[in-house]
């Protein structure tokens, strides 16, 4: 007769080895996480998640959604009262318990099996890319992971011995977790069809812990009625997804084959484990059932239940990588080396978010927007929305707008009301041509930000409305000039200058930008025609009403002394090089040069030491 012999159980690793990569899969739970905690603006859900917690704590109570009990919502209301309420700090609440749960998942991979089981378990945990998102997202799904996983682990404390000391603790994880999403009642109800079937004097004692969880959920009695009511008249009108494969492709970001094959090799090697151990199996195991089987029953079941779907099987999630991580666990010591470097390259796939929530291209970028508006928009500048734009999530505005202008957007939406620099924000689709008319009116366009259905559109006009008339129709409308006084020896000055023509002008013109020192004396200057990326270079093509920009940079004397110098400009006619004279009314130099600015230039002198 032949002998088939089981593969043994991992030889342990040495306490500084167990140590290291302990560490190393936490470092890659908190790496994973961190790289994309301010990746993706909010949507419609996590948006309602912040919109709830904004008021009194009994306010958020009030305001908790009848399908989610009330946990979540209260710890995110006191975490932003003591962290701040921004994109951060909400989403790291999520990120701390995801980088907790790889923690709970690898002690529970421990103490079930071995400490390779609780590395292969955690690892798969720290690189999903489901785990990954939902440990970021602004709901309660990373809370829920490390309550149901510390469940697991005190029930397993638990069954091992049964005492009313460690009952208490398995009790208040299971009510933490079924106060935090009422999924994780499934977990509880395959624990006790387990004992139920198979150890039934423990069975009786467990009744006792949930009778204890019964009392903890009374005050959500009228919710769980409600809810209970609804899934009883729900008939799933979606498609029905025909594959499981959503599962593998879930957790692995669209590499559903290569981690097809990997649940398969854990599968066989759990089957390796049971076949070795079954006879000394203890009850414990039936903490993993839901693990194994809901996800089968939720599919199979899917046309009538609704819940086959990532976010409903985050409850019995742990339990299913746990599974995984024993059966890997008990590969041969080969095929479980390359099966722990396939995870590990796949973990470096990219990150595929928008299976569990809306395309990021569906929605409107309003946090994108908002924060480029921040950096972009000049003290003075207006912004316009036009009428007709779809411009995003109303509750994105309210969240988004305060985090980064606190005194809300300076908004026109009448000419009277609009600056000289007007951002306008359209979806191209189509825009009120009233409203268009005025922003455009005496102001250019020049840069722009966003896609085509979003986008905001600088309209500049020009400093001085009416100007300083150079010459008998040439007209100079002032500058914008960058960076701005105080300058450093040697730096760049830009400058913008605005022109129009009061007539069509006879020739063509150029233009002199100087800087002079306080004794008169040219330093540097840049002569020539209209420079700019859009304007016509020769004068005698303007048309009259029009506004030009001339962009023009001087560099300031490298020299290091402190000085100050007059920015002054001439316009003349290139043939002759006679000057064009301002009116008197212009600021002028003693030659008759208008003067643009003073510019004043620090330099660090043994006198200004201290």
């Amino acid at each position: 007769m032949t002998t088939v012999h089981s593969p043994t159980p991992p030889r342990p690793a040495s306490k500084r080895t167990a140590f290291w990569l302990t560490i190393f899969i936490l470092v890659i739970a908190v790496v994973y996480r961190l790289i994309h905690l301010g990746e993706l603006s909010m949507w419609w859900d996590e948006l309602w998640s912040v919109f709830q917690i904004n008021g009194t704590l009994v306010q958020t109570l009030e305001r908790t959604p009848v399908d989610w009990p009330p946990l979540y919502y209260v710890v995110l209301h006191v975490w932003t009262a003591l962290a701040g309420h921004n994109d951060l700090t909400v989403r790291a609440l999520s990120a701390f318990a995801g980088i907790l749960t790889t923690a709970v998942i690898y002690r529970v991979g421990q103490v079930l099996h071995s400490r390779q089981a609780g590395w292969l378990a955690a690892l798969i945990f720290a690189i999903s890319n489901t785990t990954v998102y939902f440990s970021i997202e602004v709901r309660g799904y990373a809370l829920l992971y490390l309550f149901t996983a510390a469940a697991i682990w005190l029930y397993v404390r638990w069954v091992r011995k049964p005492t009313f000391r460690r009952a208490i603790p398995y009790a208040v994880a299971a009510i933490l977790a079924l106060y935090t999403h009422y999924t994780a009642a499934i977990l509880i109800a395959f624990t006790g069809l387990y004992l139920l079937l198979f150890a039934r004097r423990l069975f009786v004692r467990w009744l006792g812990i949930v009778a204890v969880m019964g009392i903890a959920l009374l005050p959500q009695a009228s919710r769980l009625a409600q809810i209970a009511q609804i899934r009883a008249n729900v008939v799933w009108v979606g498609e029905i997804n025909a594959t499981l494969l959503m599962i593998p492709r879930a957790l692995s970001g669209h590499q559903e084959i290569a981690y097809s094959l990997l649940i398969g090799l854990a599968l066989v090697g759990l089957i390796l484990y049971l076949r070795r151990n079954l006879p000394q199996t203890h009850p414990e195991i039936g903490a993993l059932l839901a693990g194994l089987l809901f996800p089968v029953i939720a599919y199979l079941l899917q046309g009538r239940l609704g819940l086959y779907s990532i976010r409903y099987l985050n409850a019995v999630l742990p339990a299913t990588l746990l599974i995984f991580g024993i059966g890997l666990a008990n590969l041969p010591p080969r095929l479980r080396q390359i099966s722990t470097i396939a995870l590990l390259i796949m973990g470096l796939a990219p990150w595929q978010p928008f299976d569990f929530r809306p395309h990021y291209s569906d929605a409107k970028p309003v946090r994108d927007l908002v924060q480029a508006m921040a950096v972009k928009m000049h003290p003075g500048d207006t912004f316009v929305i036009d009428p007709k734009c779809p411009c995003g999530e109303s509750m994105a505005w309210w969240y988004y707008e305060p985090l980064y202008f606190p005194g809300g957007i300076p908004k026109a939406t009448q000419p009277e009301q609009a600056g000289r620099r007007v951002w306008y924000l359209v979806d191209q689709r189509g825009n009120d041509k009233d409203t268009e008319a005025w922003v455009k009116r005496d102001r250019l366009s020049s840069e722009f930000w966003g896609p085509w259905y979003f986008i905001a559109t600088l309209y500049e006009g020009a400093p001085l409305k009416e100007g300083y008339l150079v010459g008998d129709s040439l007209r100079f409308h002032g500058a914008d000039i960058t960076p701005g006084n105080p300058y450093h020896s040697g730096d760049a000055v830009q400058m913008r200058l605005w022109w129009s023509a009061d007539k069509p002008l006879p020739t063509d013109y150029s233009f002199s930008v100087r800087i002079i020192d306080q004794d008169g004396k040219l330093l540097s200057q840049v002569d020539g025609p209209l420079s700019g990326a859009t304007a016509p270079i020769q004068t005698s093509t303007w048309q009259p009403g029009q506004l030009y920009v001339d962009t023009r940079t001087l560099t300031l004397p490298a020299d290091g002394r402190q000085a100050t110098y007059s920015l002054q400009l001439v316009a003349y006619q290139p043939l002759d090089q006679v000057r064009l004279e301002p009116v008197a009314t212009a600021p002028l130099s003693p030659d008759k040069s208008i003067i643009l600015d003073t510019l004043e230039v620090i330099a660090y002198t043994p006198e200004l030491a201290h």
